[in-house]
């Protein structure tokens, strides 16, 4: 069994600018609440702290934020308002609501366990009467209060009803499953969850109607239809077990039934269509529920007659058969619509996951083609930009150029001409060498060139 979680806050202390707490109220996974005393008003509240977890993110007090601003316009004299949603980082962000003064219901059902003194009929419809025509009216709002438990029914004077915490605890529990916190409530709070909680379904009216129904269960028999120590096994026996036609026996209150004027097969034909799983075979409204218990009682018409169904809360067979119809044929129609969506998410997706993948091969084919050019740069310069230095230049002589060069060596002049170097000699010039004939016995002196071989 989980301990009991300590407050955060302190009593005498001052949060915002004008509030100050005096006590607390209750304190759990879903946050703390407090009487604090409004010293700009001059009243006393009822502050509601969220958990730190959602305090701190941004995006899980916008979610809280939006379903206040669906709750704030409630305005019914068996509905508790919520006035304001303050607070800061360091104190902590909560709901400021008016006090009532009263007992909620959950403290008088162990008054009346212990003292085993059940509830009169006429007090249990009164309080199911007001409790339903404050559903019905949020309903109308199209707001669901989702957590409908003896906790949140507060009970003043004359049996005076005021429902509170519409709709905001469950977001809270929602919002703190998806930020990965864990929310262990008590079995008794689990229990008043109607099945399509329990699956995951579609939430409609007919959800807070059941809440309503066992609620009512529970007040006249003082027990549940089922017993279980869990909320597995008690999953197990809503959605599969049948309601009992009559409960376990109790004499302190049974005797007082049958006193009452009770019609018990109609009790119990009430509440099985009431708790009935499939959502279509429950009543229209909380107040036709209502309305319908009242007549399982005889003699209590002059006490109760304020319990009146109006005549546009009566549909009849065929208006309502045509009802359920219409609401089918918006479901399917949503569906196909939530279908066709999807799909078309899906082909948008797929064709900009196919134009990404070739955005992709496209720079990888250029980036490869770089690398390849940057590789051969060497290459692709020497063909685009050849350099005329490297080139070797054949020599071309002509037979005019050789002869001109040969008569020009053969000149006295270029043969007298000292060499401007004597250490760079021609290979392929040979140097010519005059010599001297002797001179014969009769004729002039000839003087011949030839070789130096």
């Amino acid at each position: 069994m989980s301990e009991p979680l300590k407050p955060k806050h302190r009593p005498k202390t001052r949060v915002g600018k004008q509030f100050v707490l005096v006590r607390l109220l209750a304190c759990g996974p879903l946050g703390e609440t407090w009487v604090a005393n409004d010293e700009l008003r001059r009243r006393p509240v009822v502050l509601r702290f969220l958990p730190f977890g959602l305090s701190t993110p941004p995006r899980f007090r916008a979610r809280i934020q939006q379903r206040f601003s669906l709750v704030k316009p409630l305005e019914h004299h068996s509905i508790r308002p919520v006035e304001q949603m303050i607070g800061d980082e360091k104190d902590g962000f909560f709901l400021v609501s008016p006090f009532f003064k009263g007992k909620n219901l959950a403290e008088l059902l162990r008054v009346f366990a212990k003292k085993s003194i059940p509830f009169r009929d006429e007090q249990i419809l009164k309080i199911l009467w007001q409790t339903a025509s404050a559903i019905d009216y949020a309903h109308k709002f199209h707001i669901l209060h989702l957590g409908l438990k003896p906790n949140n029914i507060l009970i003043g004077q004359n049996e005076q009803v005021c429902v509170t915490d519409f709709l905001i605890p469950s977001e809270i529990r929602e919002t703190l499953q998806m930020s990965g916190q864990k929310t262990v409530l008590s079995f008794d709070d689990d229990r008043f969850i109607a099945p399509e909680q329990l699956l995951g379904q579609r939430l409609t009216v007919k959800t807070d109607q059941f809440a309503l129904a066992l609620l009512a269960y529970r007040l006249f028999y003082q027990q549940f239809p089922w017993s279980a120590d869990n909320l597995l096994d008690w999953g197990n026996l809503l959605l599969h077990e049948p309601i009992p036609s009559e409960p376990l026996a109790n004499t302190s209150f049974t005797t007082v039934r049958k006193n009452g004027g009770r019609d018990s097969e109609k009790l119990h034909e009430t509440f099985m269509k009431g708790l009935a799983i499939p959502t279509f075979r429950r009543y229209h409204s909380c107040r036709q529920f209502v309305y319908q218990l009242k007549s399982c009682f005889s003699g209590l018409s002059e006490q109760l007659s304020e319990i009146v169904l109006p005549e546009d809360d009566i549909p009849d067979d065929a208006a309502y058969v045509s009802e359920i119809l219409r609401h089918k044929k918006q479901n399917r129609d949503t569906e196909r619509r939530q279908l066709a969506k999807e799909i078309d998410r899906m082909e948008k997706r797929s064709f900009f996951s196919l134009f990404s993948f070739i955005q992709a091969v496209n720079f990888a084919l250029i980036l490869f083609v770089l690398l390849m050019l940057y590789q051969r740069r060497e290459q692709i310069r020497s063909f685009f930009f050849p350099n005329p230095q490297n080139r070797e230049q054949p020599a071309v002589f002509s037979e005019k150029t050789a002869s001109h060069q040969r008569s020009a060596l053969n000149s006295p002049e270029e043969l007298s001409k000292p060499s401007e170097s004597s250490d760079v000699v021609n290979p392929q010039i040979t140097p010519i060498t005059p010599v001297t004939i002797p001179k014969p016995a009769t004729g002039l002196p000839i003087t011949s060139y030839s070789s130096g071989e």
